[in-house]
Formats: structure tokens, sequence, C-alpha cells
């Protein structure tokens, strides 16, 4: 993929955006079939004998714009340039009084490096695709212009790379695999990677994690990313949920549901999605991030319902589901991080509940927050980013359900509340640091596309938003 700006590039297609409430006189003979409206695509095959195609983009009306009404309508002309089976395409920057040109540069640059994204390593009858190019014409500020195209592109490499991991099979991609993928992706943008696993997680008293995996050959690995770019200010704490396989362990999940057990994983995906764009943009933090990476399978040597397991912390868990494994896992990583990195603020990502997605769709992210200056934080960036979030209560009451006879606490709930109280689990370990819950089961995977710029799979969700909150 290239991107330029002002640099018109060798191609037969042109490719203009509109406003529905604009919309010139000399295009007035295509109402009915373009008229501006939102996400509208209209192929115009010219009579020239360069440029053989105009892409018609439509924006909506003007006083309604946003960046994501523009990532998805650009993001659906670059893949009509690629199924025109073109390699270049010159771009119009259409003014706006409602986005600046930054903006504009930012949503257009997103739209082409997430929307021309595709999981196709697997087919054996594909054929090798040459590098598009797109130039972004008439834009004022090149020098900043480039600068954005830049930034934006490296945020849309740890996307892609969170997509790619997420649409992995699990006999592709389990804790070690993981491991060292990430180690790889840590050399090539610049962040440290440590890998712990066996001995050291034992010496380190995770049991909870450790037990999770411990049915599985493929051993846990505890992977730890470092990026410390500031001295000594406070270090920013990401946690991810790294389950490459979750069969549920003998609470097993239902067949229709077993098919994205391997995207489990999806909260590793974003920490590293997150730290990708960082460190590839050399952004002044310092940022610690934590992923369990284990499997829960099936096995004489699975944990059981009833077990009761000690955490890194010390507290002792009743088991009362194997497939509520995640939050066991986590508990581990969110002790290490605290303890062992010494992080301020702290956010974890999980695939966590199912309800979740009962109660949202695949349109908001659940989130749970212990401290609301941390929370309205996050809020202003997830606006920023154009990422939907919603916040529910930690009521007292919630915290009784997950009560226990034998131990400490247990590790499911009532029967209601699902999301909360999973939430309120993890709570329980972190120790009064400023604390942000994001449960991604619904919005981490999406079949089909939820969005244009989206390929069915794995989304790379809360990553922009994650860059947004850390950067400023």
């Amino acid at each position: 993929m290239n991107i330029t700006i002002n640099e018109a590039v060798s191609s037969q297609v042109n490719i203009e955006m509109f406003y529905e409430d604009q919309m010139p006189e000399n295009l007035m003979y295509l109402k009915g079939m373009f008229e501006g409206k939102a996400k509208e695509l209209y192929t115009l095959v010219t009579n020239e004998e360069v440029v053989k195609y105009t892409l018609l983009i439509g924006l909506g009306k003007e006083a309604e714009l946003t960046q994501e009404i523009v990532r998805n309508a650009v993001a659906k002309g670059a893949r009509r340039v690629r199924e025109l089976k073109l390699d270049a395409a010159n771009i119009k920057l259409v003014k706006s009084n409602v986005l600046t040109e930054v903006q504009m540069v930012e949503a257009v640059t997103d739209a082409i490096c997430l929307g021309l994204y595709a999981f196709d390593k697997y087919k054996t009858d594909k054929q090798e695709a040459s590098e598009l190019k797109f130039s972004i014409q008439e834009v004022v500020e090149v020098e900043t212009a480039n600068r954005c195209v830049k930034e934006r592109e490296h945020i849309a490499a740890g996307i892609n790379m969170a997509r790619d991991i997420i649409n992995e099979p699990s006999n592709v991609l389990y804790p070690e695999t993981l491991a060292n993928i990430i180690t790889q992706c840590g050399k090539e943008s610049g962040f440290e990677v440590e890998v712990l696993e066996g001995e050291a997680l034992e010496k380190l008293g995770m049991d909870a994690m450790l037990t999770v995996g411990n049915g599985s050959v493929n051993k846990p690995r505890l992977i730890v990313m470092r990026h410390m770019n500031a001295g000594d200010e406070e270090i920013f704490g990401l946690v991810g949920k790294g389950l490459t396989c979750d069969t549920g362990g003998y609470s097993l999940k239902h067949t229709d549901s077993m098919y994205y057990q391997k995207t489990d994983m999806s909260g590793a995906a974003s920490v590293l999605g997150t730290m990708i764009a960082l460190a590839k943009n050399n952004v002044k933090k310092n940022v610690i991030g934590v992923i369990p990476a284990c499997e829960n399978v099936v096995s004489g040597c699975s944990y059981k319902v009833g077990d009761v397991l000690t955490t890194m912390a010390g507290k002792t868990v009743q088991v009362l589901n194997t497939d509520a494994e995640g939050r066991l896992a986590l508990a581990d990583a969110i002790t290490y991080i605290i303890r062992e990195e010494k992080v301020g603020k702290l956010l974890d990502l999980a695939t966590l509940t199912g309800v979740a997605g009962v109660t949202f769709g695949n349109v908001y992210t659940a989130a749970i927050s212990n401290n609301d200056a941390f929370y309205n934080e996050f809020l202003k960036a997830a606006e920023v980013a154009e990422e939907k979030f919603w916040r529910l209560p930690t009521d007292a009451r919630y915290r009784e359900w997950i009560n226990s006879d034998v131990a400490d606490i247990k590790n499911t709930g009532a029967a209601g509340g699902g999301t909360i109280t999973a939430a309120m689990f993890l709570q329980e370990f972190v120790e009064e640091h400023p604390w942000i819950h994001l449960d991604i089961a619904a919005t981490a995977c999406v079949d089909p596309a939820v969005r244009d710029y989206e390929f069915r799979g794995g989304t790379g969700v809360a990553i922009r938003t994650l860059y947004e909150l850390i950067n400023n």
C-alpha cells in the first residue's frame, strides 16, 4: 500500500466525494442512481483515453459528516478500485466545514489501509495483487498531511496485525507461536518483549493461569511487552486475554459457538495492536502490555468444576464453571502487571462474556471502571476515535453474587448480570489502581462485517481509542 499527498499517480480511475445537499448540476442526470447519500458509490465510465473511470462517493449531508462516514464511504471506493483490477487511484479531497483537513486525511487513510485488508493466506488459488497506490489530491497543509498519513498507517498496521492473529486457526496460533509472533512484532516495531513460562510462572505463584492451561499440550506463556519511552513517568498498563483455544473445558461449549473459540485471544490482539501503533509512532509514553496466553481444552489433566484455585494475589477461587476461565488467567496477569511491572492506571480487554453481546449486540462494547476521572478520559478518547462504549454499574450488590461458601470468591455469579459479575471478579485483583475493563466479546470478531472498512472476522476493536487515550 502506498499513499501520497498531492503527487498524482498514473491511473485509470479518479475518486471524487460529494455531499447529498451539494450535488453539482452536471451530475443531476444521475438522480435515482447517485444522489450523494452516505456510502453511495457509483462507477462512472468515461470516454477519456487515460482515465476510464470516475468513482463517485456519497458522504451524506455535510452538516452530519463524521470521520466514520468518510471511512466507510472511501473504503467502498478503495475496494472498487481493486475489483476493477487497477493498481492506482487519485482521490480528490472534498472541503469540509465540519471536519478539519487533517481529520479528512486521517479518515481517508484509515479507509484505504483498513478497507483493503483481507485474510486469504490459506487460499491456494489466489492471485498475487500488485501494490495499490493512492494519491490524496487538493490538500493545502501538505507537510502536516504527510505526517498524518504516516501516523495513521502505523495505527492501521497495528489493527491489521490484530485482525491477522484473531483470524488465525488455533492449530497455527497457540501460546508458543503467539509469543513468537509478538517477539517478531517487537523487533520490527521497536518494543521489548519478554516471555515467561513453566518454572518462572510457578515461582510467581500464577496457579490460576497455569491451571486453566494445564489440560493442553501447548503450555501457557505470559507475554510481556514494554514500550518505555518517557523516562520516570508513570507506566500505563494493558492486559489482554489470550485464550488461543477455548473449548470451555469440562463445561463444554455448544457446537454452534465452538468455531469462534479461536477468537478468545482478541483482547491480546488489541493489546498487541496498540503496542505496535505506539512503538511505530515513537509515542513518548511508558506502556506495558501483558498477555496471559493459554488453551482451555478437555483432557485428563484439565481442571474441573468444584476445584479451588489459589491466585497469584493469594485469593482462593471456587470453580463453578470451567468456561469462565478467562477471568482466572486475567486475575494472575493483573496481579503480575501491578506487582512486578509497577504500573499505575490499568486497562484490560477480554472476550469475557457472551451476554455482553445479548445486551449491546456488536455496536457497543461493554465497559466497567472503578474510577470516574479515568473513565471520562477514556470516553473522550473514544469520541475522537469514534468507537462506541457503554459503562455498566458496579453496585456493591453485584459483588455479593460472587461470594463463595468454600473459598474467597467463585468464578461465576448469579443467573443475571453476567458481564458485571465477571468484571467484579477482576476488580478483586486491581488493588485500588484506576482501572477500566472492556468486555469485547461481541465487538472483537464480526460475521458478517459491520462496517465497510472491516473484513469478516477480527476487528482490532479499541486500538484507535487506546492509542488516542495514551498518546494524548
